[in-house]
């Protein structure tokens, strides 16, 4: 082991696959709950109790200790609903790998640790200024000022990486790895609170295993003590920064220094894959396909899909045999241009699906995007959930119209910029620039009301 420094190890695809594994084979029916008459111990100061299989919630007693400096339960089976803690004095909080399991409140925290570890919550993050530790008049997480330590990794978290995180000063790690973020890397994790001049004091920056899109920005750099940045699993691209191929930077994971030495060790490259996603990597073979984004593993070098490939797996996954309509079934392998709802132009390029009302429902596949010729995309008033992929930047789309459907999250960053797009971006050259470009021209926010339909989208 070559770390000398902070907290957390990155664990390899097989070890995270095998202690899953061990986790769900674990009994319940025999497993203790954690005794609400620890909370009678008002001098109490540390509870230490990780892989002890407890099951159950964390009874409210404990969550009301005074004097509590330290609280480790991870690796149990506790499940219900997400503890409030009133002591001040906590330090250390840590119940990841458990089974909570539910939305993480704005106010989630009463009291400010030092280290913060939690596991199995979905939601967003709250910390763009609705969290209890939110000072509305400086704009800043003012109470956390002192938080060293932050870990949701390998949760259920969607939305963005949370401009507020520049503003926690003695910030050393932050682990946001394998959830469901998307967007851009935020220049605030480098710029710190000031504008270039107050860089936070990261060492370990883990945003692997997420959908976050752009490039990597070459300023996290300018991070002075950072030393493990994992970026794989992602759907950035371009190319790492020369800047941030130092010798220094993951080489605590990687199996070689001159692994280390490369661009490779921090993301490997466009159209490659690796098992981990960083070096050793290896270039896609010429009949193996392209992959478009950097650090994709080993799985993902694949060949691109053809039209009628992308809308067999659209007609499967959104579970045409279902569908309202019989006369919108689309036979495998058919013609796409002769298929209900699909427009296509002179060359046979599908330019156009328009499907309405009629009854889809899962996830909107990723793979839409190598539709390079589509202009038009509508299924609105159908039951479709999930989120919704950036890969949708990749198509020349004009016209988008997923209202009145259950997606959640938030409409990805580069879809927001993109030009053309519900004529996104297209104006007089008097117009506010938000308005120009905004999120909401693609589909309106959740809450929000559109006057256009005459309905929330």
């Amino acid at each position: 082991m070559k770390r000398d420094y902070l907290y957390k190890e990155r664990f390899s695809q097989h070890q995270q696959h095998q202690e899953e594994a061990e986790r769900k084979l674990s009994p319940l029916a025999a497993a203790p709950f954690l005794p609400s008459a620890l909370g009678k111990l008002s001098s109490l100061r540390a509870i230490k109790l990780s892989s002890n299989q407890i099951r159950g919630p964390i009874p409210p007693s404990i969550t009301k200790l005074p004097n509590l400096e330290l609280l480790e339960i991870r690796s149990n089976n506790m499940t219900e609903t997400f503890p409030h803690f009133y002591s001040e004095k906590l330090k250390v909080f840590d119940i990841s790998k458990n089974r909570f399991h539910v939305t993480l409140p704005d106010d989630f925290l009463f009291a400010t640790p030092l280290e913060l570890t939690i596991g199995l919550i979905n939601g967003t993050i709250p910390l763009n200024g609705r969290s209890a530790t939110y000072d509305a008049e400086k704009k800043t997480e003012t109470s956390l000022q002192k938080l060293k330590f932050f870990d949701v990794g390998f949760n259920l978290f969607s939305g963005t990486i949370c401009n507020n995180f520049g503003t926690m000063e003695s910030l050393q790690a932050l682990f946001l790895e394998h959830n469901r973020l998307i967007g851009t890397i935020p220049k605030s994790l480098y710029r710190g609170s000031g504008i270039g001049s107050n860089p936070l004091p990261l060492v370990q920056l883990y945003l692997q295993q997420n959908d976050l899109s752009g490039t990597l920005p070459s300023g996290l750099a300018q991070l002075p003590s950072l030393k493990e940045l994992y970026v794989d699993g992602n759907k950035l691209t371009g190319s790492v920064p020369e800047v941030l191929c130092t010798e220094e930077l993951n080489n605590a994971f990687l199996s070689s220094d001159e692994a280390a030495r490369g661009c490779d060790g921090v993301s490997c490259p466009v159209n490659s894959r690796s098992v981990e996603g960083v070096a050793p990597c290896a270039a896609c073979p010429d009949d193996g396909g392209y992959n478009r984004y950097m650090g994709r593993h080993e799985t993902d070098c694949i060949s691109p899909l053809s039209e009628v490939e992308v809308l067999d797996l659209f007609f499967e996954r959104l579970h045409g045999e279902e569908w309202l309509d019989p006369s919108y079934y689309w036979e495998k392998g058919s013609e796409v241009c002769q298929r209900q709802g699909i427009g296509c132009n002179q060359d046979g390029d599908v330019v156009n699906i328009t499907l309405p009302s009629l009854g889809l429902r899962g996830s909107l596949p990723t793979e839409l995007g190598a539709l390079n010729s589509l202009q038009v995309f509508n299924v609105s008033h159908n039951g479709l959930t999930g989120f919704l992929p950036s890969d949708f930047r990749f198509a020349p789309i004009t016209t988008f119209d997923i209202s009145g459907n259950s997606i959640s999250g938030h409409v990805p960053i580069l879809m927001c910029i993109k030009e053309g797009i519900n004529n996104n971006g297209i104006g007089p050259p008097d117009i506010d620039f938000d308005l120009l470009y905004s999120c909401d021209n693609i589909v309106c926010s959740r809450g929000l009301y559109s006057s256009i339909l005459d309905e929330q989208v």
